[in-house]
């Protein structure tokens, strides 16, 4: 891991995990695929459990199935949880 993406890493997951503990909102987009986005070795163990915390009622992951706004075209449909 590069210097850059590691402080990078410790970046994002100060940011999470500060609006998790204080239970403020946070929205996270992305345009990795949901099996991606479940990888924890992408995310680093405290950052994949504050962002997918399924025992936090706060905590919602929301896929979204829509088309371009740029090309119209259609991705396929990747659920809610």
């Amino acid at each position: 891991m590069t210097e850059t993406v590691y402080e990078y890493t410790l970046w994002m997951t100060s940011l999470v995990d500060e609006r998790y503990r204080r239970q403020r909102p946070l929205v996270v987009s992305t345009n990795l695929t949901p099996a991606q986005m479940g990888n924890p070795d992408l995310w680093g163990p405290t950052l994949a459990d504050r962002l997918f915390d399924s025992w936090n009622p706060g905590v919602r992951v929301v896929h979204l199935n829509c088309s371009s706004y740029r090309t119209g075209m259609k991705w396929p449909a990747l659920g809610r949880r």
